[in-house]
């Protein structure tokens, strides 16, 4: 942990944009030593970052995911589709990314007809693998 009293590591990495957006970076700069024909030199190398993703749609949560906080609008439009959340992308009004002590919230807004679908087949059972990490 860095910075603030129980905020996690990962959320240094999160920037944010002019609008206040998170702006989460895919990689960082990580140290290493690199061998070459016997010699051995220091190094900096690209190292991916993951993070926990929940997505809530219209409020409620329904998903989350550890995935490299990059992309994240298009990430969230694609699971959205994947899983037959919505039938076409139009009705996918939005999505905002929100920090949160875990990880990130995807709070994406969706046509109220497609909540509607949502809400009548939600799970009401809780999931039964998970690597348990993130909690969020």
């Amino acid at each position: 942990m860095r910075g603030g009293v129980g905020e996690p590591e990962f959320m240094h990495r999160i920037a944010a944009d002019e609008a206040g957006a998170p702006a989460a970076q895919a990689s960082e700069p990580w140290p290493m030593t690199a061998v070459s024909g016997g010699a051995m030199t220091p190094a900096l190398s690209e190292l991916a970052q993951e993070v926990p993703i929940a997505f809530e749609y219209n409020g409620i949560g329904h998903a989350v995911m550890l995935a490299t906080p990059a992309d994240l609008q298009d990430f969230a439009l694609g699971f959205t589709l994947s899983e037959g959340l919505i039938d076409a992308p139009g009705e996918f009004y939005g999505m905002e990314a929100r920090p949160s002590p875990k990880g990130l919230t995807l709070a994406i807004d969706i046509a109220s007809s497609a909540f509607a679908r949502l809400k009548a087949r939600r799970r009401t059972l809780a999931g039964r693998t998970g690597c348990g990490i993130c909690g969020t």
